[in-house]
């Protein structure tokens, strides 16, 4: 059975009149922040959502457990924000890719070795965000799906750009390239990397190619009928 998530075990609650901070308030807020989160992702990824305690993660972060909950009210808004920040860094790395200087063989490329990279550097983060430990918890789901939205619309508008294809055709198109990129990352991962790293981006990458130079003529036909 699936184990539900519950909000409780929260700090104290908010005072709504707090004195505003000074600056050196705020950076430390937000180093402290920092760390919370990165001892978080650590003790997630390796132990999992439902095995990680918050007193550990405290711990890891080097600060209280009450000062962790000033931070992160529960558990699980805790384990979303780890996750969000993966998910930022995804969408951002492949924005970037799909928007730098070079053709579109080259740009492609780059957004098929930004998967590869995720995985390769932080496969327990790539489990944790894709394989969700806590299925019971909607906002997670919601929270991937935006950001996998978000991938497919940035390779759709290199897609527009290149093909002049008609939007619902390159959403379609552009939900394959990113499964594509997805799914063949976890795969070579999964069979302890086979191949080397660059040569299974310049397969995928070539894959991906190979299969949008038959569009246009799909196109072509569609608009002589």
């Amino acid at each position: 059975m699936t184990q539900s998530v519950s909000r409780e075990c929260a700090g104290p609650p908010h005072v709504q009149d707090r004195p505003r901070l000074g600056a050196d308030q705020r950076a430390e807020r937000a180093a402290q922040r920092l760390r919370v989160l990165t001892a978080a992702s650590g003790i997630f990824g390796r132990r999992g959502y439902h095995a990680a305690q918050m007193d550990e993660i405290a711990d890891g972060a080097g600060i209280s457990k009450p000062t962790v909950y000033k931070h992160f009210p529960s558990k699980i808004e805790l384990y979303l924000a780890v996750i969000q920040s993966r998910l930022d860094r995804l969408v951002d790395d492949i924005r970037s890719a799909l928007t730098a200087p070079g053709d579109n063989r080259t740009r492609t490329r780059s957004a098929v070795a930004v998967y590869f990279d995720f995985i390769d550097s932080d496969p327990d983060g790539f489990r944790m965000v894709f394989e969700t430990e806590v299925p019971s918890e909607p906002e997670v789901r919601v929270r991937v799906d935006h950001a996998i939205d978000n991938c497919v619309m940035a390779v759709a508008g290199l897609l527009t750009r290149d093909l002049g294809a008609d939007v619902a055709r390159v959403r379609v198109l552009a939900a394959g390239l990113v499964g594509i990129c997805r799914f063949t990352a976890r795969q070579w991962l999964d069979t302890d990397r086979p191949i080397p790293k660059t040569h299974a981006i310049d397969l995928t990458a070539k894959l991906c190619a190979q299969g949008l130079s038959g569009v246009p003529l799909i196109r072509h036909r569609e608009a002589a009928n």
